[in-house]
């Protein structure tokens, strides 16, 4: 049931990664945030982590991934991921090599991409991360799903792509 005062059909930012990010972070990362502005769908930044977000984060890589549908979406969908990913190595990099990433299945919430075919696009793109680095590092990407089902999904579409079970 909707919460009072929310309409049908209408996402709400507390209903979302990005709300939720941007209400922990409050004014600060807004204005993080317009400072670096405009990011394009696909693209990624890099803030700090302000307000409650700097209990549990150093840094936070916002990127934009596309509705499902839009045109070249696909395309831009795996490049939100690599450039998400890569934002995080770097980050590594510039603070001694080792980087825990933590990311929602980009795409699937409020942008409509069907969880199957988001986790498609996130095991393509962490498997090329992971295999595809030319800097040796530690680093950790965890993904975050909602439903035990995409779960298991991501965890298919990793094997199947050569991930071992442990890696996983």
């Amino acid at each position: 049931a909707a919460a009072a005062g929310h309409r049908p059909g209408i996402v709400y930012a507390e209903q979302t990664v990005d709300g939720q990010a941007h209400m922990a972070g409050g004014l600060a990362l807004q204005t993080e945030l317009l400072n670096q502005a405009p990011i394009n769908t696909g693209e990624a930044v890099v803030t700090s982590a302000p307000g409650s977000l700097g209990v549990v984060y150093q840094n936070i890589v916002h990127t934009v991934p596309p509705f499902f549908g839009q045109d070249n979406w696909e395309n831009l969908l795996l490049s939100s991921w690599y450039v998400a990913l890569d934002s995080g190595v770097d980050i590594a990099f510039s603070e001694g090599g080792t980087v825990s990433i933590v990311a929602p299945l980009l795409g699937a919430g409020a942008r409509g991409v069907p969880p199957e075919i988001a986790c498609e696009a996130a095991a393509r793109a962490a498997t090329e991360w992971r295999y595809g680095q030319d800097r040796i590092m530690n680093a950790d990407l965890h993904i975050n799903l909602l439903e035990d089902e995409d779960a298991d999904l991501l965890m298919l579409k990793l094997e199947s792509a050569g991930w071992a079970p442990a890696d996983i």
